[in-house]
């Protein structure tokens, strides 16, 4: 009975120690010889690429993975790319200053971040901000209002075209 490699999506006989391999052997051999500096097993790389279904753990794309490791702590799989750049910023204050940056000089004014910590957030109110308003007893929507017509004032006063 045939398994399909993880890596490499052909299919092999698992060995006969090795019932549950999820890797073929010329995968295997490959992997060994590439993971070996960085003190990982390639159990520990297949287990990571079939949490993360093959892809990258920052941008989801299916391609090559390498290592993502701090001192001794496998953090996930990533592509060159995003390696890179984590790699780049390793300093998460310097990472989220140069998310910033970006952010406030997109075309299109995206800003992720929460109105009232500027903290990175998918949403206006971080969840953090958004229980400290309820717990003050201020009206949510009423301050989430504020904080919006504050953002739009601020835009338009630093803005370099007047009729922004």
């Amino acid at each position: 009975m045939g398994t399909t490699c993880v890596i490499c999506s052909g299919d092999f006989n698992p060995p006969l120690g090795s019932p549950t391999s999820r890797a073929c052997l010329g995968c295997r051999k490959k992997l060994r010889r590439r993971l070996n500096r960085y003190s990982v097993t390639p159990d520990q790389f297949i287990s990571l690429m079939v949490k993360q279904e093959r892809k990258c753990a920052v941008c989801q794309l299916e391609v090559e993975l390498y290592v993502d490791k701090i001192d001794r702590h496998l953090r996930g799989l990533l592509c060159f790319r995003c390696l890179s750049g984590v790699g780049v910023f390793n300093d998460k204050k310097l990472l989220r200053a140069a998310h910033r940056y970006v952010a406030n000089n997109e075309p299109n004014d995206f800003r992720p971040e929460c109105l009232r910590c500027r903290e990175l957030s998918s949403v206006e109110l971080c969840d953090s901000c958004t229980a400290d308003i309820k717990n003050s007893g201020l009206d949510l929507e009423a301050t989430l209002a504020v904080l919006r017509a504050e953002t739009s004032t601020t835009r338009l006063l630093l803005s370099p075209d007047p009729q922004k």
